[in-house]
């Protein structure tokens, strides 16, 4: 797997924007939108917040190949001390390097996975 950086991670930053109460829907407080998108941007940008990587291609067809994307973020639970209880807890059964920098932090390891496909033709 590689890692994926740069001009993702603002497109990236759309996905968790309700989370921080943000929306960029118009007519819903937009200024507000775009700071809490601001917020989530920094938050995404930090390689101990958020690793994305994609796999190399499982399946190659003549016309596109499919591969895998997998995005971990440290994510922090409210209340905070619900957080810190959790994290404790999980930490006994998981031992991978992420989560142990997340637990460290007092925050969860989420952890989501999704086809990509990419088509040969432009």
């Amino acid at each position: 797997m590689r890692d994926v950086v740069g001009q993702s991670r603002p497109a990236i930053a759309l996905g968790p924007l309700p989370l921080f109460g943000g929306s960029l829907e118009e007519g819903k407080g937009l200024s507000t939108g775009f700071a809490c998108w601001q917020s989530v941007l920094i938050e995404v940008s930090r390689p101990d917040r958020l690793i994305l990587s994609v796999s190399e291609a499982l399946v190659h067809t003549r016309d596109i190949e499919i591969g895998r994307l997998e995005m971990r973020h440290c994510h922090e639970l409210f209340p905070v001390t619900a957080s810190y209880f959790l994290s404790g807890l999980l930490s006994r059964w998981d031992h991978d390097r992420f989560s142990k920098i997340c637990f460290v932090a007092g925050r969860i390891p989420l952890s989501a996975r999704a086809p990509a496909s990419v088509s040969r033709y432009p």
